[in-house]
């Protein structure tokens, strides 16, 4: 069997669908399928005996999905679904759901936000909730660290009400996650005495979460947070 991934690549984009993407394909390959990942918008789904699309807001998914029914070849799609952050109409969306195979949406409450927003009837929408591996976030019980999240440096993830909180508490608060040193909001995180330590293996972040004494998730725009449940795992 062979399945087609299709995202934003995580070199340009780093976050927790691209996490999830990894971890499927290499479960999948220890299963016997074959798996191939493309961030180009006109990959040839030929061949492919499933493509699984991840993000119903982005105009890629409509194209890709489009290919898919020319080439009568099934599709899932993976919503990871944002009112906030629309990127195609919601008529393209309930087109993409309409002719799927199955939408995966993470919880009971993304399943009927997604249903009330493109017109879709909630049962085509079916709840595979995020998870983690506990041998990969072993469970620590340190509780004197500093505030902590993994999060890419950008304002949607709300890390500056955090950063002012943290300054206000004398608590240390540390940033893990992709971002540029020189932009504005960096800048203004590092001056409210925020550390960015930038991207790191998962075993630093593991250890991170363990000696750390909260996590905190102040994303503007998370369902269910996949840093959340590694944070949570390791205690």
């Amino acid at each position: 069997m062979r399945v087609l991934f299709v995202n934003r690549h995580p070199d340009a984009w780093m976050g927790g669908d691209a996490v999830q993407v990894s971890a499927t394909c290499a479960g999948l390959e220890r299963l016997g399928v074959q798996t191939t990942f493309s961030s180009n918008v006109d990959v040839d789904v030929r061949g492919y005996d499933c493509v699984h699309l991840v993000h119903l807001n982005f105009h890629w998914t409509h194209t890709v999905a489009l290919r898919c029914r020319e080439a009568e070849v099934p599709y899932v799609v993976s919503a990871i679904f944002n009112p906030t952050a629309v990127g195609m109409p919601a008529e393209a969306m309930w087109e993409v759901v309409e002719h799927a195979h199955v939408t995966l949406a993470l919880s009971e409450a993304e399943r009927l936000e997604i249903a009330a927003h493109v017109g879709v009837d909630p049962a085509r929408i079916q709840i595979v909730p995020n998870g983690v591996h506990p041998q990969e976030w072993p469970r620590g019980r340190r509780r004197n660290g500093p505030a902590l999240t993994f999060a890419r440096v950008e304002q949607p993830k709300g890390l500056i009400h955090a950063a002012y909180a943290c300054r206000e508490l004398g608590v240390p608060f540390v940033i893990f996650g992709p971002l540029s040193h020189d932009s504005p909001y960096a800048m203004q995180l590092q001056g409210l005495g925020a550390r960015l330590l930038g991207r790191h293996r998962q075993a630093v972040l593991a250890t991170a979460a363990r000696a750390a004494s909260v996590y905190l998730c102040t994303s503007l725009t998370e369902r269910q947070s996949l840093a959340v449940l590694e944070a949570a795992q390791c205690g």
